[in-house]
């Protein structure tokens, strides 16, 4: 079962807040994940994630995307055949917005590339100078 340390404000990125779509949708299903895997059976479970349905509502997440995060936790681990073992190729971009991530992601996919793409908040600057 998982434990939050009693002075855990119990906040993690808002819903609302400037986040690519697809990093939010991560952040939710990695909560799931780690319940299943730190939970010894089922009862344990199924309060961990309880407690982490609280937290993402806490946190202003739509139960539409809490869904869809629990049932992308569920089937983690299976891989898709024919992506295996190909070479992926990480492309660092600045984030702009999600509707340009999405046409991005679209094109890469469409053309065939293996392509992990890696946002940076250009608010931050070049930090690792």
């Amino acid at each position: 079962e998982l434990f939050q340390k009693p002075c855990s404000s119990g906040l993690i990125a808002d819903y609302r807040s400037a986040v690519p779509y697809q990093q939010k949708l991560g952040i939710a299903s990695s909560q799931f994940l780690r319940a299943e895997r730190l939970s010894s059976n089922e009862e344990c479970r199924a309060r961990s994630e309880g407690k982490i349905i609280n937290q993402l509502r806490f946190n202003n997440f739509p139960e539409a995307i809490i869904n869809i995060a629990k049932q992308r936790a569920s089937g983690a681990g299976r891989r898709r055949p024919d992506r295996q073992h190909k070479q992926v190729i990480a492309l660092k971009l600045p984030f702009t917005s999600d509707a340009l991530h999405s046409r991005v992601k679209r094109l890469t996919h469409r053309y065939g590339y293996n392509v992990r793409i890696v946002y940076q908040n250009r608010n931050l600057g070049n930090r690792d100078r």
